[in-house]
């Protein structure tokens, strides 16, 4: 634009991750060979878009926290997928304005299968500049597996030996007074002992046992005891 004996040039934002220049020539009314050039340069975009891979055990006795830094000469915005996938995973800040740094919490993986959450940091000024945070877990694992079988047991009595495989703490619970469990509650693997009291009656018997996580998951096994 001009104003009197003054040019006005208006530059608008550069979001390409590349340096721009442009000339500008300002040529006399009268004779066209007299002219000033004037070049204009803008520097390059910035934003770092070099995605993130973190993997953690599925099993966190205290939360994660992943500090991710961001390079980016705009605005951004962060999005965190919903549903189970995403259970225990928080951002500290979901938007923000040039260089900073976010934080990304991670608890245990509630979930019987493996997950793969991705976290999107994305600009405002170019929705192609996105910087990628992956967070990865295993499967969280919960089971009560006998160790020989437990269907028609004898109506005498018997011991069945059980194994725990669980990532957390545990509690194992029958309602069933003829099972006696020797170990009610533990952490992590382990071997559980059941007693199976004799059976006195003219019929026979069937009880489960059943083994509950520290987050809610059970397993359960089921007894059968021959009659008399």
């Amino acid at each position: 634009t001009k104003n009197g004996n003054q040019a006005y040039v208006t530059v608008n934002n550069n979001v390409n991750t590349s340096q721009r220049s442009s000339k500008i020539r300002i040529t006399s009314g009268l004779n066209s060979n007299l002219y000033k050039d004037i070049v204009v340069k803008q520097k390059a975009y910035s934003f770092d878009s070099n995605p993130i891979n973190q993997t953690y055990n599925p099993y966190l006795p205290q939360p994660q926290n992943l500090s991710v830094p961001i390079t980016c000469s705009g605005s951004w915005t962060v999005t965190l997928p919903t549903g189970d996938a995403a259970q225990g995973i928080t951002v500290s800040q979901t938007s923000g304005t040039g260089n900073g740094s976010i934080d990304i919490r991670t608890s245990t993986n509630p979930l019987t299968e493996r997950r793969s959450v991705r976290i999107v940091i994305q600009s405002n000024d170019n929705s192609s500049l996105s910087k990628v945070v992956t967070i990865s877990q295993n499967a969280f694992e919960c089971s009560l597996k006998a160790n020989s079988s437990t269907s028609e047991l004898s109506s005498s009595g018997a011991t069945v030996s059980c194994s725990v495989s669980c990532l957390s703490g545990w509690k194992i619970s029958t309602t069933e007074s003829w099972i006696k469990i020797d170990k009610a509650s533990g952490t992590g693997n382990g071997t559980v002992k059941l007693t199976i009291e004799k059976n006195s009656a003219k019929q026979q018997r069937q009880g489960k046992v059943t083994l509950t996580s520290d987050f809610g998951h059970e397993s359960t096994i089921s007894i059968s005891q021959k009659k008399k």
